[in-house]
């Protein structure tokens, strides 16, 4: 996921009808997931919410999520 996706999402939230609470605590769940810890290994892609590239986890990000 791409950092900073959070303020793209905000954009949408009252399309979606949420909250900016309820925004940051779905990407705070989201983010403390297995699954997506499991994603997040050096190298791997950085999408936005369109699904485009928009870069890759570093060694540091990856290292920091692993602990």
């Amino acid at each position: 996921m791409k950092v900073g996706i959070f303020d793209d999402l905000l954009g949408y939230a009252s399309e979606l009808g949420l909250q900016e609470a309820e925004l940051r605590e779905a990407i705070k769940t989201w983010c403390r997931g297995t699954r997506y810890k499991a994603c997040l290994t050096e190298g791997a892609a950085r999408v936005d919410l369109n699904g485009a590239d928009v870069g890759s986890v570093t060694q540091a990000e990856a290292t920091r999520f692993k602990k």
